[in-house]
């Protein structure tokens, strides 16, 4: 190949990238770098070198794998599993990973510490709030050519967030969120580079339908007090009940099963309270089935 088809190639990925990264420093703090550069690189607007997912696996797989076999065969989980639960708790400020091999079969596999992370209590709302969205999610992308090392993408706004904004006449609501390497974020999560690959290679390996993110301002299984952040939703008691009937039916590292604070939904399956069973509401809506699970779908 010669070297005018290289520089053709480059010259509007150097664009590109230097118009994303002038938006982002002209709006401040009101637009996080990820909302704009992020998005710019899943549609393939990235500085070389270009790396495919396949690319990455090859890369950090290996040691991945080594690194999270340990804690697999601690919890008596063959990995892969056959399904992953991310559990994001802002307060505490880490993701606890439960997998099994189905939905009803979760174990606690270990726990991340979140290292930056923006915002307080409350969901998102709009774009350039700075919040860390608070709901029930799928990873909807694995991004391998991250301006964050690796990052795992999440369904924000999802159907609940939508709809909610609909009722209320917000727009702008912003999107671009990541589970991600490196040490500071604004509006998502830095796990750390070597935790990003753990979950980059376990989603991966799992397959992105099989996963479901919890995303919940605190740890409602500890704690029975709902948080009160500022200008809160008057929406945001039925998303806090949908999040702790998600929390609800998780086994929680240390606490005997019993004796957990809130056990308020022993009905409803570990499946329906996941999201993992999304065309349940369509079955009862027929007539058949009893109708509980979450308030909205992960979608």
């Amino acid at each position: 190949m010669t070297a005018v088809p290289a520089l053709l190639r480059r010259w509007p990925v150097a664009l590109c990238t230097a118009l994303a990264m002038a938006i982002a420093m002209a709006w401040g703090s009101a637009v996080h770098a990820e909302d704009v550069v992020e998005d710019a690189v899943l549609q393939g607007d990235v500085a070389e070198p270009w790396y495919t997912i396949e690319e990455r696996l090859a890369q950090y797989g290996p040691s991945a794998r080594a690194r999270m076999r340990d804690h697999f065969d601690a919890a008596s989980v063959a990995y892969p599993p056959g399904a992953v639960v991310l559990v994001a708790l802002k307060a505490e400020r880490r993701v606890e990973l439960y997998a099994g091999d189905t939905p009803e079969s979760l174990a606690h596999i270990r726990d991340y510490p979140v290292y930056g992370a923006s915002g307080g209590a409350g969901p998102k709302l709009r774009a350039g709030d700075r919040q860390v969205p608070e709901g029930l999610y799928r990873i909807e992308g694995l991004n391998p050519n991250s301006h964050y090392h690796l990052s795992l993408r999440v369904n924000y706004p999802n159907a609940f967030d939508r709809s909610m904004a609909a009722r209320e006449g917000r727009t702008g609501l912003g999107g671009d969120i990541y589970i991600h390497g490196g040490m500071e974020s604004v509006g998502c999560l830095a796990m750390g580079d070597r935790n990003s690959e753990d979950l980059f290679v376990l989603a991966a390996d799992v397959g992105e339908d099989n996963i479901r993110a919890v995303f919940s301002p605190l740890d409602f299984r500890v704690s029975a007090t709902a948080p009160e952040g500022k200008g809160a939703p008057r929406w945001a008691g039925t998303l806090y009940q949908d999040i702790w009937r998600a929390l609800d039916v998780l086994p929680r590292p240390g606490v005997a099963e019993g004796q957990q604070v809130l056990r308020f939904f022993p009905q409803v399956s570990v499946a329906d309270a996941l999201g993992f069973e999304q065309q349940r509401q369509a079955v009862s809506a027929s007539g058949h089935g009893t109708g509980a699970g979450p308030a909205y779908s992960t979608e």
